[in-house]
């Protein structure tokens, strides 16, 4: 059987299918599947290894290795890719039940099994990330409102921690002073989750096991945004711009972005309130290739949403816009804000 044969005579399932008959301990999130074993490179520490549930293909985030479903069951099966492709091959047609021999009676049935299992596997997912999530009010209420190595890390970074309790509950502490963000809903506003910013190791957030971060952002919530009160709202890249743009926006609605993979997805949900109230989206990125690229997705994203990208000499008058702020050389807004860097808005087109 050719490859391009047998890979369409594949069911949605056949990776889970193929984990559990190799035996591969691994966890569902979302449609993928995160396992601790690397085909390529073996046992990791963390479940660095993410399989696409629906067709194979996978990557270990930690070393880079990645491959199809076929190098997939290779690497779990001893086999050498290249040198045992037919044996590649016919293992993953007899798991499939797939045989050269004519059609296999049973396959329908199997078939049947395994999309019944899985939708069984993703139910129990779906309650279990739910039951998670719903603690994240609880443990975010126990953190505490103040932390003297918390606060001197801030103060360090220019960010005033007195001055951002006028924002409201914006910044808690974990008892090792680490500073913590609420994650809200996009949609209902409710806390799903909490970022930190690790004062010690390599790295420098974290967020709390079992945090919703699609569809969230750090501290904003949709309903910040009033056609009668706030018609400005402001997206950035992470924990400590979040908190500097509180502080340098104090007027504004105040999204934070916790990873740039979701800057875009955060835009397209803020844009439409802004269109309807007929206002500002600012947006700042960090000065790199990522943020500049995840900044080009959100202009797309909010201009789909009726937003219009605004030349940089447009005044106060232009509404339904979304405007880059420039923070001149500064890596992110918290580094500029630190250095002495503040907004200026622009002034009013003469007519």
């Amino acid at each position: 059987m050719k490859a391009e044969d047998l890979r369409a005579a594949f069911s949605p399932g056949f990776p889970v299918m193929f984990l559990d008959h190799l035996g591969v301990k691994y966890q569902r999130r979302g449609d993928e599947l995160r396992t601790k074993i690397c085909p390529t490179c073996g046992p990791r520490n963390r479940d660095a290894v993410c399989i696409a549930a629906d067709h194979g293909a996978w990557v270990d985030q930690a070393h880079g290795c990645k491959g199809d479903i076929f190098a997939l069951v290779a690497g779990y099966a001893g086999l050498d890719i290249k040198r045992d492709y037919p044996a590649v091959l016919k293992l993953a047609a007899q798991i499939a039940g797939v045989s050269d021999d004519g059609p296999d009676p049973d396959r329908a049935r199997r078939i049947d099994e395994q999309r019944r299992r899985a939708e069984e596997c993703e139910r129990q997912a779906r309650a279990e990330r739910a039951a998670v999530v719903a603690t994240m009010p609880a443990r975010w209420a126990s953190l505490d409102r103040g932390n003297p190595a918390g606060e001197s890390y801030l103060l360090a970074r220019g960010i005033d921690p007195a001055a951002l309790r006028g924002r409201g509950d914006v910044v808690r502490f974990a008892p090792n002073g680490d500073p913590a963000v609420a994650l809200r809903d996009l949609e209902t506003g409710a806390i799903v989750g909490i970022q930190y910013r690790r004062l010690t190791g390599d790295t420098k957030l974290i967020a709390e096991r079992g945090s919703q971060l699609a569809g969230s952002a750090l501290f904003g919530r949709l309903d910040d945004i009033d056609p009668e009160g706030v018609d400005v709202a402001i997206i950035v890249e992470g924990l400590a711009d979040t908190l500097a743009a509180c502080l340098a926006f104090p007027t504004v609605a105040v999204f934070g972005a916790p990873g740039a993979s979701q800057i875009a997805r955060i835009a397209s949900a803020v844009a439409p309130r802004i269109a309807a109230a007929r206002g500002w989206l600012l947006l700042v990125v960090d000065n790199d290739a990522a943020g500049t690229d995840n900044a080009s997705d959100a202009i797309v994203e909010a201009v789909r949403a009726g937003l219009s990208l605004a030349d940089a000499e447009a005044g106060l008058d232009g509404a339904s816009t979304i405007r880059l702020v420039d923070i001149g050389s500064h890596h992110d807004l918290a580094d500029a804000y630190a250095a002495g860097w503040r907004h200026e808005w622009p002034r009013a087109v003469a007519s």
